[in-house]
């Protein structure tokens, strides 16, 4: 992560989800929205959703897990969702990422 502002996202992160440590793997930002990708060694990397500053606020809605690449539809109707007010270009963001990004 590049941002220097993150460093003090992970000990929040990890405060919200009750656990010692977080390490931050990516951002995704659009405006105050702000997406954010764990690792918790506990479980599925998941995806924090934020309106605002995720140091200052709580998050949205999580998600984790697997998804196929025929399933980007989809997982962006879950963020408009579970995340209302979502900017439409950073839940085709997320969408792609979880199904698509990861393709080589």
């Amino acid at each position: 992560i590049k941002d220097p502002a993150s460093a003090t996202y992970a000990p929040e992160i990890a405060k919200q989800l009750g656990i010692d440590k977080v390490d931050l793997l990516e951002i995704f930002r659009r405006s105050e929205w702000n997406i954010v990708s764990v690792e918790t060694n506990a479980s599925d990397e998941p995806y924090l959703f934020y309106k605002g500053d995720p140091a200052a606020t709580k998050f949205i809605a999580s998600w984790s897990g697997a998804a196929r690449l025929s399933e980007t539809k989809n997982i962006k109707k879950w963020a408009v969702k579970h995340v209302p007010g979502i900017p439409d270009d950073l839940a085709n963001c997320f969408a792609w990422r979880v199904t698509k990004g990861n393709v080589k």
